[in-house]
């Protein structure tokens, strides 16, 4: 019953359904053996290790529990090429993907998983969030730039940076880190919307800075969550997305003494509720 599910330059993985993690060391040693023996010196095939359980996602994309030796008893999450090893996203991207593996590996249920991501929604909505958290981190490739008007957020920013002071002189693959705020433009592009950690938490209260939740969770944390995610859901992605934010904004407005009417989220105007300011750009998705 064995079957090759991926292959790549120089390794393959092997799914064994039905099996015991014993019966799948045994096996494939067997057949690593096997193919070993049919091949002439020095071409060997090596058993290296054993994921139980496994999500492949695309191709040198995947995530599973690790066990090298029958004698592991406590596997290592190894991930390659996802959002928990990346480093161009953010550090709750990384700890949210990373919870919601070890969540589903854990419990092979994934309703579990969609109301974790949707606290953690509620949390971001509710602005229970350390910024260091939601900071991106880029190299820019200053000089290397075709055009001015395509340059990517981290490339803006350093550019703006460099503008305003003569002295601030940004490296060629220099990391920039930087947060996305809200601006009062619907119609703003990502790299306007940039700017450094210490600008925001220096400028939030003066200028009512507010860290862009309508990026963050539609754009940035929902994505990889159901492309990761899509083959144990049933439903239409479009309509994952709009239960995810209506169930986390339900949950922050439903104790709140200005929600009136029960049936639709959101329905007050306070301006003192702190999901005000972008309620309008969220509910429309």
């Amino acid at each position: 019953g064995a079957k090759v599910v991926y292959t790549d330059t120089d390794s393959l993985f092997v799914l064994f359904p039905g099996k015991t993690r014993e019966e799948a060391f045994k096996y494939g040693r067997e057949m690593a053996k096997v193919i070993s023996d049919m091949n002439p010196d020095p071409i060997k095939l090596k058993f290296e290790k054993l994921y139980h359980p496994c999500i492949l996602v695309t191709k040198k994309r995947y995530v599973g529990n690790m066990f090298e030796t029958e004698d592991d008893t406590v596997p290592v999450l190894q991930a390659k090429g996802l959002e928990i090893i990346r480093r161009d996203g953010t550090p709750l991207l990384q700890k949210l993907m990373e919870t919601s593996v070890k969540i589903l590996f854990d419990t092979k249920n994934i309703s579990i998983v969609q109301n974790f991501i949707t606290k953690e929604f509620e949390k971001l909505y509710r602005g229970r969030y350390l910024v260091q958290d939601l900071c991106f981190s880029r190299k820019v490739k200053m000089g290397y730039y075709k055009r001015e008007n395509s340059l990517p957020p981290a490339a803006y920013l350093a550019k703006e940076l460099m503008d305003e002071d003569e002295s601030a002189d940004v490296q060629y693959k220099q990391t920039v880190r930087y947060v996305v705020v809200r601006s009062k433009n619907k119609n703003a592009l990502l790299r306007e919307k940039a700017t450094t950690p210490i600008d925001f938490m220096k400028n939030r209260k003066s200028n009512n800075l507010q860290l862009d939740m309508e990026y963050y969770i539609m754009k940035h944390l929902i994505p990889p969550c159901l492309k990761k995610y899509e083959v144990y859901l049933n439903y239409e992605k479009d309509t994952i997305k709009k239960g995810l934010v209506n169930d986390a904004l339900d949950k922050v407005c439903a104790g709140c003494i200005g929600y009136k009417e029960k049936t639709a989220v959101g329905s007050c105007v306070s301006e003192d509720c702190p999901i005000y300011y972008q309620r309008e750009y969220d509910l429309d998705y």
